[in-house]
This record gives C-alpha cells, structure tokens and sequence, in this order.
C-alpha cells in the first residue's frame, strides 16, 4: 500500500476538483449554451469551490480565481453574441465574486467545519449564503468598474435560478461523503481508531481475567 503524506494528497484533490470544475465550465458555455448568446448560471464553479473550501480550508481558495478564468475563457470565445460581455471587467468581477466566497472559512475555524456541515439544512444555508454573497460582490464589482452598468443588476438577476440546482447538489455532495474537512476527518478517524483499539485492548484484558479466574477455581 502506497501511502502519501497530507500536504501531497491536498495537491491532488485540489487539481483534480479544479479540473472537474474547467471541464464542467467549459461544457456547460461550449455545448449547452453555444450560439444562444446566454450566461451559463455559475453552479459550476460555485459548487467546486465550495468544496475546495469545505475540504481544505483557505488553502483551498486556489481554485477560485482558475474557474474564474476558465468561465471567463469559455463564455468570450464559445458563446457567439454581437454583444459578449466577456470582458476585462467581467473576469475582474469573477474573480473577486469567486474569492468572497472564502468569507466562510472563519466560520469553519471558529465552529469546525465537520460540525458546521454535519448535515442536510445546514450545508443548504451554508451553499445558499455564501453563492448569494458570491452573486452580489460579482454583480457589484461588475456595476463599479462599468461605471453604472445595468448588467450588472441583470448578472445578479441571472443566477439566482441556479441557487436552488446549488443547494441540491450541495446535499448530494454531502450524502456523498464529500462536504467533509479531510485533516478534520482524518483526525477523528485516528481518535475513534485509538478508542476502538482500547476498548479492544481492555476487553481482551477483561476476557483474560475471567480465564484466569475459571482456571484458578
């Protein structure tokens, strides 16, 4: 069995989830929206960073600004529009919403984030809250560098519907064993695997005693 060390296994993790979060971005503007001219919702990108918070901490906001590339990528070379909004302010303005969502990792350290995400209600209002705030800071910074820009009002309005697909996949993911802390996890699994060998340990002694006594009477 070959065996890793923690900081190799978050590299990987982090890769492969960033991957899956490009390929999902990536489909989702080139196939199911090419040529209509829309804005792909942003559950995509929303729900790997989540994820790469929830699994990593901070140390996880790495994917934020990589999927705001790669949505900004995809939408100004794969959407046809005489009127792409793909441009510089748009790619600012998702990396700065993609990157608020790290707002949720004081709450994580101060609470834990196993016991924050421990179960279905909770990962919702976690995954609502923190794509709502990601929605508004993209559609503010998106209205400030525009200079008054009304899409940005309509950025805002364009992804809500995508919040509820958010919450629901957020508790898939949940069910799934994966909205975990993996250092977290690891560590309750080393304490419950300490546990479980003493119990063993003193019910063996306890079996070992009553032998003897038998033997003695």
């Amino acid at each position: 069995m070959v065996l890793i060390s923690l900081k190799k296994f978050r590299i990987i993790d982090l890769l492969v989830l960033i991957i899956i979060g490009i390929i999902g971005e990536l489909f989702s503007m080139g196939v199911l929206f090419n040529g209509n001219g829309l804005r792909p919702t942003f559950i995509v990108s929303a729900l790997i960073i989540l994820t790469c918070l929830t699994r990593w901490g901070i140390k996880g906001i790495i994917g934020a600004p990589i999927l705001a590339v790669a949505t900004w990528i995809g939408g100004r070379y794969f959407i046809h529009s005489k009127t792409n909004p793909y441009d510089w302010v748009m790619l600012v303005s998702m990396i700065v919403g993609n990157c608020s969502m790290a707002l949720i990792c004081p709450i994580y350290k101060k609470y834990g984030t196993n016991k924050v995400m421990n179960d279905s209600s909770r990962v919702a209002l976690v995954a609502l809250c923190s794509c709502i705030f990601n929605i508004l800071v993209t559609a503010l910074v998106y209205l400030l560098c525009s200079a008054g820009s009304s899409f940005g009002f309509n950025l805002f309005l364009y992804d809500l519907p995508g919040l509820i697909v958010t919450v629901i996949i957020g508790v898939a993911l949940l069910k799934m064993g994966i909205e975990v802390n993996v250092k977290d996890q690891m560590l309750a699994n080393k304490k419950q695997a300490e546990e479980d060998a003493k119990y063993e340990k003193e019910y063996m002694k306890m079996i070992d005693e009553k032998s003897q006594e038998r033997k003695d009477s």
